[in-house]
């Protein structure tokens, strides 16, 4: 992220008093938490705009992102009755059993929704209970999604935000933390990828893009608002998330020159 504000300033420094495309630089602080403010801001920002561009790293090949998977972060609690485990457990309701079957339940949801398209599911988080001698009155999971396409991610939201307890006398609560709609590749993506690769070949530079997994802000921008997009503009590199994560500088320059021809066009 560091290296894609440098080369925004480092490209809008070279064009200084060149002709260019003009360009509105938006900065989020909040993408890794699903943008709770930034999505707004990036809704006003991308206001009769003819194109955006992302500017974290690109696939490990250095192709560019064109398109993304949407994500989804929901949460599942479920509410029981606590009553002593051995001398009255006929009174308690488990919120870990009734959780543990809802999950089970939550397996076959995407195995239904993975006849449209695969979806990736992942259980994060899971919490609940206190002691060992004690039936828990509370439990609840964290779950992450991610959809290829609009009609998967409707089906397995609506299924999985309208849960119906098993016991009796549990109530289940779903609530979506965070989501960012799904960015399937449209033609304009594929026109703007393609003037992007035209600058790039008279700068002796092969340029590629594909669909990404990983969600960011570009979601919103070439999803619903259909504006034209990619994203992967920054600087080839590995590590995301680690304490090793870096980027290689070589081609910070190679992109920095993409940038600023493009920009010229």
């Amino acid at each position: 992220m560091k290296s894609g504000l440098v080369m925004i300033i480092s490209a809008l420094e070279r064009l200084r008093g060149v002709a260019h495309r003009p360009v509105r630089v938006v900065i989020t602080c909040d993408e890794e938490s699903g943008s709770p403010t930034g999505e707004a801001i990036c809704r006003q920002a991308a206001e009769g705009v003819a194109a955006a561009i992302g500017f974290e790293c690109p696939h490990p090949d250095g192709a560019l992102k064109v398109g993304r998977r949407g994500s989804t972060r929901l949460r599942v609690s479920v509410t029981g009755r606590a009553a002593h485990a051995a001398l009255d457990p006929e009174s308690g309701i488990s919120a870990i059993d009734e959780l543990v079957d809802q999950l089970v339940g939550v397996r076959g949801v995407i195995a239904e929704a993975n006849r449209i398209d695969e979806v990736l599911c992942n259980v994060g988080i899971i919490s609940g209970g206190a002691r060992a001698n004690v039936i828990p009155d509370h439990a609840e999971a964290e779950i992450g999604l991610r959809f290829l396409e609009a009609r998967s991610e409707a089906f397995v939201l609506d299924r999985l935000t309208s849960l119906t307890p098993i016991r009796a006398g549990a109530r289940i609560d779903s609530e979506i933390l965070t989501h960012r709609p799904t960015w399937a590749p449209k033609a304009s993506d594929q026109e703007l990828l393609a003037e992007i690769a035209a600058a790039g070949a008279g700068l002796g530079q092969t340029i590629e893009g594909r669909p990404a997994a990983g969600a960011g802000d570009t979601n919103l921008v070439g999803g619903p608002l259909g504006i034209p997009a990619v994203d992967g503009f920054g600087p080839m590199g590995g590590g995301a998330h680690a304490v090793s994560e870096h980027i290689l500088v070589p081609t910070l320059f190679e992109r920095l020159d993409l940038l600023v021809g493009f920009l010229r066009r």
